[in-house]
């Protein structure tokens, strides 16, 4: 079996390849930036940066952030309400995305945004939708093995008839 996290991250790497070539020509002039808060990263995403020793924007404490945003309404779905909502997301410096080219949040790196899907052929976006859902398929199975229990499980304590 593939190691999970080298697999998630060879899919990060090939799916940057065409969103960098459109984004590194689009996105400064862009009139409706995706880059916007409230921000697209969870905390797997943290966690999978953090681990590789990637760190947040100096001044930001956003496991604080994180943990505020993490609400039932969020998880389950709702865009949560804050004062900031419009504002540039805290993770862009001076190059656009701060995470590591190959752990960067799921949802920002699967996203095609309005412009992409105006711009390229019909089968061009195709092939990103298919690379997003593998990625995604990737990310799944590499949370399964992050967050199983590595503790072995008792014996089961069936009575004998």
């Amino acid at each position: 079996m593939p190691n999970p996290l080298e697999k998630y991250r060879k899919l990060q790497r090939e799916i940057r390849k065409p969103f960098d070539a459109f984004t590194s020509v689009r996105c400064e002039t862009c009139r409706t930036p995706c880059c916007r808060k409230p921000v697209a990263v969870d905390a797997t995403d943290m966690v999978l940066a953090e681990s590789f020793g990637w760190q947040p924007p100096e001044g930001k404490n956003m496991h604080e952030d994180l943990f505020k945003l993490l609400d039932a309404n969020t998880l389950a779905g709702n865009v949560p309400v804050t004062d900031d909502i419009g504002q540039p997301c805290d993770f862009l410096g001076e190059r656009g995305c701060s995470f590591p080219d190959d752990l960067r949040p799921l949802r920002c790196t699967t996203f095609i945004c309005g412009p992409m899907r105006e711009t390229l052929p019909p089968e061009e976006i195709a092939r990103l939708e298919k690379m997003a859902l593998r990625l995604t398929a990737a990310r799944r199975e590499l949370a399964d093995v992050l967050y199983s229990d590595p503790r072995p499980r008792p014996p089961s304590r069936r009575r004998r008839r």
